[in-house]
């Protein structure tokens, strides 16, 4: 088992925007792993603060490791993911292990997540998500798995003894996922930009018959100014807008009347929610009556 774990070719795919200094310290610690990654994927969102000039500084660029790719335009974390997915599916890397650039992981978090990926579960794994905590050690608000008693009928807790418990879907803040089921599925939905296509894409991975796994001992911290959760009233307007729309329309694939019942409650909650927040909730609404993106499919290739 452990030989068959040092074989799998592996990379991290980090998304970045105008943080060069967090990102020294996410980077730091993946080139730290006690199980060596054979790639980041680092996707730059045409960060205007100098990041490749830091890189280049910082001696990051002549790291064989690093893949650096900087994007044209912003295109919000969703099209960074997307960018990031396809590129490592094309690459020919075995497992992909997705994080914000503002995550920094543990020594051992990648050990833990193969540890159980390789354990014989008899089950169908689709994702593997860390514990993710803010810098104070409490568990980060924004970055908690959804988690339902049963998991694609299989009890969620039916294997705490190793220290996991059965996920629905889990944020982009550590999770890693393996090459065939992104052929399966296809890449994350880039006309998201921001917010939502995490929940989307872990979702539609469970979809399949999958179930996501959370890994207690495989630990990282995400280091955001706050420790805050996206239904709290402090996020700005454009994340309110994409957020809105975009919850909207996972809640429209799961039938009309799902999607029925909860736009109306998002249109009555509208003058409960931060008056600043008020005209983008709306905004995002509208939106969501008409927002249809596509899922883009990986092409086969020799690998």
């Amino acid at each position: 088992m452990e030989e068959k774990n040092q074989k799998e070719k592996i990379a991290a795919v980090v998304v970045t925007y105008n943080r060069k200094g967090l990102l020294k310290e996410c980077l730091d610690a993946l080139l730290n792993q006690t199980r060596p990654l054979d790639s980041i994927i680092l996707i730059d969102n045409a960060s205007t603060d100098g990041t490749p000039e830091f890189l280049k500084e910082k001696g990051y660029l002549d790291n064989p490791k690093l893949d650096y790719v900087r994007l044209p335009e912003n295109t919000g974390g969703a099209g960074g993911f997307h960018e990031g997915v396809k590129r490592g599916y094309e690459k020919g890397y075995d497992w992909l292990w997705l994080m914000d650039d503002d995550t920094i992981s543990e020594k051992n978090s990648l050990e833990y997540l193969l540890e159980i990926a390789f354990l014989n579960l008899n089950i169908n794994i689709g994702f593997l998500c860390s514990k993710v905590l803010w810098t104070d050690e409490t568990p980060h608000k924004m970055n908690l798995p959804q988690i339902n008693p049963f998991v694609n009928k299989i009890p969620f807790n039916i294997f705490e003894g190793y220290e996991i418990l059965l996920v629905n879907s889990c944020s982009f803040v550590s999770v890693l996922i393996k090459k065939d089921i992104i052929k399966e599925v296809g890449l994350p939905i880039k006309d998201f930009f921001i917010w939502g296509d995490d929940l989307e894409y872990t979702s539609r991975i469970r979809s399949k018959n999958y179930v996501g796994v959370y890994v207690r001992k495989s630990k990282v911290i995400h280091k955001t100014k706050i420790n805050y959760s996206a239904n709290d009233n402090i996020i700005d307007c454009t994340k309110h807008f994409y957020g809105t729309r975009n919850n909207l329309y996972i809640k429209r694939q799961k039938g009309f009347f799902n999607f029925l019942i909860h736009f109306t409650f998002e249109f009555l909650n509208t003058f409960h929610i931060n008056k600043n927040l008020r005209n983008s909730h709306l905004k995002g609404l509208f939106a969501s009556l008409f927002f249809n993106p596509k899922i883009d499919y990986v092409k086969d290739n020799k690998h």
